[in-house]
């Protein structure tokens, strides 16, 4: 479609011209085979790139493109027949009845109106509506051309928003625009040359921009403007004293850019900006050594003045920074000296303090992070910033200024390692969210295949009660998932309470050995139990459900990654405390894992997980149980 939205009107009426013609040759061509009105057009209308439609001398639509059809989302046999102004917005039915009579009588039409598709949706259209005359001059059909020209609309819309942004931008810039052809004529003047000069844009408009420029000036800016005109595109930066209606001058620093080779353009794009109180407060700061004096000494940085390779100078803050006595301890020293390394174990000092002394006299400043070193040996890290400059015989100098970024670092460290644990938060609750995804799928699945299942007829009792125990297994795997969730999003809210009572732990323990064994038994496993205490000592204060959960998952994990061999568990007392045990004789957990096993959502990142079932939740909620009883939770493999 860009194609024909980017052409004009006067060649889309030479195409569609042309289409008459094509029309008539095919008519030709095709008579003695083609014997109807849709035949005779069908060929032509599929090859279309753009909507084509036929109209009776009614309106009434009785042939379309396919391409006519798939843009406003209708089949072709759905628009036979409809009239043409039920695919029209409202506001454009009636241009549509103001010009019809126009076509009506042999002439061509065009307008741009919207239209309706079927789902509802408007779209920007160009219409062309062209009259197909017989030997009579009678009207007999309209062909009517209808080209999406969305995207057109779209970028017209841009480009006028981005003139009006460009032209708010330049309004309200507190710099002066001003576009200057190759002599130095002003050919374009924003609104600030008011506030900066006095002068209107229309009184310096078209005058050479020399007019106004300072005498002592104008040599060198000419000479200036000679070498940017050489090189295109390139930009250069000079300040120069522009008079003002008072009879005054203001300091202004221009950034010119050779813009000569762009047509929109075609001259030098000048951004001028007043500097007329920097200067008066660099001519002010010459004049004022004790102003220059006292910010230098009382400066929380460090600074210091070098001179041949020495320090010739330096403030209060130095001596502080680097813990000596007095400024004599520093003065003449090199500055290798106080930064003896970039890096612990680089003995290569002198050579990379000339090496960022001399960037700094040659490109005017330099600024870096740096290791120092203290009075008493000890090292802290820095930021450097070197600038060259020339005292008043006109030497070359460094004035150095140094920061002790010691905490900044650490700050950045800890940042560092706060996006690292973010991301692999972020890692495992994607891994997470996707087994999460299969792990309620596939109960569900069994659920609902099963239910289906049985329904069957000619079920037989044995296998009604298979089904029925697959579709319970299935429930209960999906409660627990549930469940886990429900637990672990409460641990992360803080609103996971303890309620603590008296427990008799052996009566737990003989519990799950209970619960378990069927199940122990299933898979060919031996099952052990330990109680150690009596009925009396074995009552302890703690919360009751919270013991058996972790107990609960502990043996759980233990029987599903348990083939062969047995499970012990129980508890030992020792000293002040009881240790709870869950051993099995099962896959074991890799040395690298076994930390991170008690993590949330650590199964969802194991990539070789065979077909273990779960959310990898299990252990993380024990491991908030232990810690909130106060206890500690470990693993050995």
């Amino acid at each position: 479609m860009k194609n024909f939205e980017d052409k004009s009107k006067e060649q889309l009426f030479e195409e569609i011209e042309h289409l008459n013609k094509r029309i008539s040759e095919l008519e030709k061509k095709e008579e003695k085979s083609l014997n109807n009105n849709e035949e005779r057009y069908r060929l032509l209308f599929d090859s279309l790139p753009y909507g084509g439609t036929i109209l009776n001398p009614k309106g009434e639509i009785i042939n379309t493109s396919k391409s006519a059809a798939t843009m406003l989302g209708y089949k072709i046999s759905e628009l036979i027949g409809k009239h043409i102004t039920e695919l029209l917005t409202p506001e454009f039915i009636n241009v549509f009845r103001q010009n019809f009579p126009q076509v009506l009588s042999g002439k061509p039409f065009t307008a741009e109106i919207k239209m309706l598709c079927k789902n509802g949706k408007v779209l920007d259209i160009m219409r062309f509506a062209q009259p197909l005359i017989d030997a009579n001059s009678k009207v007999q059909e309209i062909l009517v051309i209808d080209i999406d020209i969305a995207e057109r609309k779209q970028a017209e819309e841009a480009l006028i928003k981005s003139e009006k942004r460009f032209k708010h931008l330049v309004k309200n810039s507190s710099d002066l625009i001003v576009i200057v052809d190759e002599n130095g004529k002003e050919t374009y003047v924003s609104d600030s040359v008011k506030r900066i000069t006095g002068f209107s844009p229309d009184e310096v408009l078209n005058h050479s921009g020399f007019e106004f420029m300072h005498p002592d000036d104008v040599e060198h800016i000419s000479e200036k403007l000679s070498e940017l005109i050489k090189i295109p595109g390139r930009t250069l930066k000079v300040e120069y004293r522009h008079k003002t209606t008072d009879g005054g001058w203001v300091n202004l620093e221009t950034l010119g850019t050779n813009c000569l080779n762009e047509p929109s353009i075609n001259g030098i794009v000048l951004n001028i900006r007043d500097i007329t109180e920097r200067k008066n407060a660099e001519a002010a700061l010459k004049k004022s050594e004790l102003k220059f004096r006292e910010l230098f000494e009382k400066s929380g940085d460090a600074m210091l003045l070098i001179e041949n390779g020495k320090f010739v100078e330096c403030n209060l803050s130095t001596v502080n920074m680097f813990g000596y006595e007095n400024k004599e301890e520093i003065l003449n020293l090199h500055p290798s000296e106080i930064s003896p390394v970039t890096q612990p174990d680089d003995k290569n000092s002198l050579k990379k303090a000339n090496e960022m002394m001399f960037t700094a006299l040659r490109n005017g400043t330099n600024r870096f992070d740096w290791i120092h070193k203290k009075g008493n040996n000890d090292i802290f890290p820095a930021e450097v910033l070197l600038t060259g400059i020339s005292n008043e015989k006109g030497n070359k100098m460094i004035h150095a200024v140094v920061r002790d970024i010691t905490n900044r670092k650490k700050s950045e460290q800890e940042i560092i390692s706060a996006k690292e644990r973010a991301e692999e938060s972020d890692r495992l609750k994607s891994a997470f969210l996707a087994n999460m995804s299969h792990e309620i799928r596939t109960p569900m699945n069994g659920i609902i295949g099963f239910a289906d299942l049985l329904k069957e007829p000619k079920l037989t009792g044995e296998e009604q009660k298979h089904y029925v125990e697959i579709i319970q297994n299935s429930g209960k795997r999906m409660l627990n998932i549930i469940n886990n969730l429900i637990d672990i999003s409460k641990v992360e809210a803080g609103q996971m309470k303890v309620y603590i009572s008296d427990v008799n732990i052996n009566t737990q323990t003989e519990y799950l050995y209970t619960f378990f064994k069927p199940e122990v038994d299933k898979k060919g496993l031996q099952l052990y139990s330990l109680n150690t205490l009596s009925q009396q000592e074995a009552v302890i204060n703690t919360d009751r459900e919270k013991v058996y959960a972790i107990l609960t998952n502990l043996i759980k994990n233990a029987i599903k990654y348990t083939h062969k061999g047995k499970i012990h568990f129980g508890y030992i007392k020792k000293e002040k405390y009881i240790e709870f045990f869950v051993k099995d004789t099962g896959i074991g957990i890799p040395k690298d894992r076994q930390k991170a096993i008690f993590d949330r959502f650590v199964q969802s990142d194991i990539e070789d997980r065979h077909v273990y079932e779960g959310a990898g939740l299990g252990l993380a909620i024990t491991r908030a149980y232990v810690e909130m009883l106060g206890g500690k939770i470990r693993v050995k493999s």
